[in-house]
């Protein structure tokens, strides 16, 4: 078995001749909890697309466990990467547990049919996301913050070995954000995580990854990155670092400079 979980290879790709990702290179350890940071444009939401295989990059490669993803079919992509995107598109029509239930597709027999495994599965991970008593309701009905749940829900149920979320806390109460990326890093899952809070970041993530214009300007701890100042060119911004007083993971305050 491949040592790496995710290897990102020089990876290139532009629209309409102008570069948004440029020659971006990583790697991720299995079972690691990566963050991945910038500001708006700066290719984040771009990247995950290309290692998810929304977008197919002008050039480099995406390997999972040594495979190219390219080379794989839908099907066997799909039973080891598993998607949450900051935004839904549509009501499918479909209760609450059908939406949870469609991780179970890649997995399926022909028949199609549900095992009772596969049925307590959906009833675990519908209670982890706290939407037991919500699982016969329409999807259109819930919440911005409750349909980010159930999606959470899908993915878990799919079991996939790559858990890809861009930004999934971004419709949810301060609560529901810490208790889903809780649940991710408990998962034992490898995760790649485009997180918009820093500070929440840091509480989760073993190693951020910082994209500037479209390359990747820092690879190491949230520690080291917050005090290398990357972050200051990346935001345009001055920071101060300190530690959270409860947790002792660092924190990282933005300010603009003050007139003298």
């Amino acid at each position: 078995m491949s040592q790496t979980a995710l290897q990102v290879q020089k990876l290139c790709w532009s629209v309409n001749g102008r570069q948004i990702l440029d020659s971006i290179s990583f790697v991720l350890e299995p079972g690691s909890f990566t963050g991945l940071a910038g500001a708006n444009g700066a290719g984040k939401t771009s990247l995950l697309r290309c290692i998810y295989r929304a977008c197919r990059p002008d050039s480099g490669h995406v390997l999972f466990e040594g495979q190219d993803v390219w080379q794989l079919s839908a099907r066997e992509n799909a039973r080891q990467m598993a998607v949450v995107l900051q935004e839904h598109h549509g009501d499918f029509g479909l209760t609450v547990r059908d939406v949870v239930a469609m991780g179970l597709i890649p997995h399926r027999n022909v028949m199609g049919w549900e095992s009772a495994a596969e049925k307590q599965q959906i009833v675990e991970a519908l209670e982890q996301v706290n939407l037991g008593d919500k699982a016969r309701q329409s999807f259109i009905s819930l919440s911005g913050g409750e349909k980010q749940r159930a999606l959470i829900a899908r993915a878990l149920v799919q079991k996939p070995r790559l858990l890809i979320l861009d930004e999934p806390t971004n419709h949810l109460d301060i609560n529901y954000q810490l208790e889903m990326l809780q649940l991710a890093r408990d998962s034992g899952i490898t995760v790649l995580a485009s997180i918009h809070d820093l500070n929440i970041a840091a509480q989760f993530c073993d190693r951020l990854l910082v994209l500037n214009h479209g390359r990747l300007v820092a690879d190491d701890n949230c520690r080291s990155v917050f005090s290398s100042g990357v972050l200051e060119q990346a935001f345009n911004l001055h920071s101060h670092v300190d530690d959270h007083p409860v947790t002792g993971s660092p924190r990282i305050s933005f300010y603009r400079a003050m007139a003298v």
